[in-house]
């Protein structure tokens, strides 16, 4: 991990990588979501953000939640946006906006409900084909001859 440098050099770096992913010629995905994503988790260590700042980090983990399971980001995306959404509504004074990011609030968490158990299934399946193939593997190796004892 490159924030054992410091935070500061490592928004530095999160901040230019962003840049770059976006910059035209843009890179293809998932980079420009990886460095969004990131960028947006690096942002939330820092102390007293503002409005302005939570809505830059909300703007980066809806970026980066378009498509999270196509480009391998799971749901801890969509996990780390709740909790910036959270920040932001506790941050906000209209109760209009608080409602509007209630109901955002709403739909990002359904979707990591469903996402994490799509993650969970994902996973649960691919434990049970690798036990078969080491289960077959073992049937395998116990045809074969014993080779300790040959004479040869």
């Amino acid at each position: 991990k490159f924030v054992r440098g410091g935070t500061s050099e490592a928004m530095q770096m999160a901040r230019d990588a962003y840049r770059l992913a976006k910059t035209d010629p843009a890179l293809p995905r998932p980079w420009p979501q990886l460095a969004a994503y990131r960028l947006a988790h690096l942002s939330m260590r820092e102390e007293n953000l503002s409005v302005k700042s939570l809505r830059k980090i909300d703007e980066l983990f809806r970026e980066c939640c378009l498509d999270q399971f196509t480009h391998g980001l799971g749901p801890l995306a969509r996990i780390y946006h709740l909790a910036v959404l959270c920040r932001l509504r506790t941050a906000l004074r209209k109760k209009s906006e608080m409602d509007a990011i209630n109901r955002i609030i709403s739909d990002v968490f359904e979707k990591a409900i469903r996402e994490t158990r799509q993650a969970v299934l994902l996973s649960e399946r691919r434990n049970e084909e690798e036990t078969q193939r080491g289960q077959s593997y073992d049937s395998r190796r116990r045809d074969l001859p014993d080779q300790r004892h040959s004479v040869t």
